[in-house]
């Protein structure tokens, strides 16, 4: 009896100091859990920073990418402004070039146009010089027409005789042939009129014998050609 009473008390001192042991090994695992949480806890801390970090990385990356796009954006506009600079330096040189090219051709008109007006006015006074002396021409013949009407009316009356028989009457002059007049740019009847007979006031003379030309007196066109009685 006793020796089982021994035997029971070291199996309960081994209980007992089995009991110990575990407490310890639960206070120690308890704490190590304690210590992994803290940790965990830590590190769960350090994560989120390092997630925290990560996504201000990537909106400096964002911005930094965007920022290079907008240099060469910026790189792009400045080559497009250079060659639009250049290509309007070209433009106002040739504005340039036109300039002094309208200019000679001013000088030029202006050259020409006095030119004109000085032949105009050349071609004025010849015109009036032949038209004076067409004019006297005409009042020469017409001169000469009465002096022949008044000498044929007194050698009729001349003593009542007449011209011996034995003398033949001179021959009737043949009529003088029509003139031809080609129409040409800017002619008129009283132009024409006034170039063959020295005075504007004829036109109808013309008029009269080209009627199977003319359908009006201001139907004349280039090329036609009128007779002139």
């Amino acid at each position: 009896m006793t020796d089982e009473l021994t035997g029971l008390k070291a199996k309960l001192a081994e209980s007992e100091k089995a009991a110990e042991e575990h407490g310890s090994s639960v206070a120690e695992l308890t704490g190590a859990n304690q210590k992994l949480t803290t940790d965990n806890k830590n590190l769960q801390a350090q994560i989120d920073g390092l997630y925290t970090q990560l996504a201000a990385l990537r909106s400096d990356s964002t911005r930094l990418v965007q920022s290079e796009q907008a240099r060469q954006e910026a790189e792009q506009r400045a080559a497009s402004l250079d060659s639009v600079n250049a290509q309007l330096a070209r433009t106002q040189r040739d504005l340039a070039g036109l300039r002094d090219e309208n200019a000679r051709l001013n000088d030029t008109v202006q050259a020409i146009d006095r030119d004109r007006t000085t032949r105009i006015a050349q071609l004025q006074q010849d015109n009036n010089a032949i038209s004076a002396r067409l004019r006297q021409a005409q009042g020469t013949l017409d001169q000469i027409a009465s002096a022949a009407r008044i000498i044929n009316g007194a050698s009729a009356n001349f003593g009542g005789t007449t011209a011996p028989s034995s003398i033949p009457a001179a021959p009737a002059p043949a009529p003088a042939p029509d003139r031809i007049h080609t129409v040409a740019e800017g002619d008129s009847l009283t132009r024409i009129s006034l170039r063959y007979y020295g005075t504007p006031n004829r036109w109808q003379e013309i008029y009269d014998a080209n009627r199977d030309v003319l359908k009006g007196e201001n139907a004349l066109r280039p090329g036609q050609r009128l007779k002139i009685p």
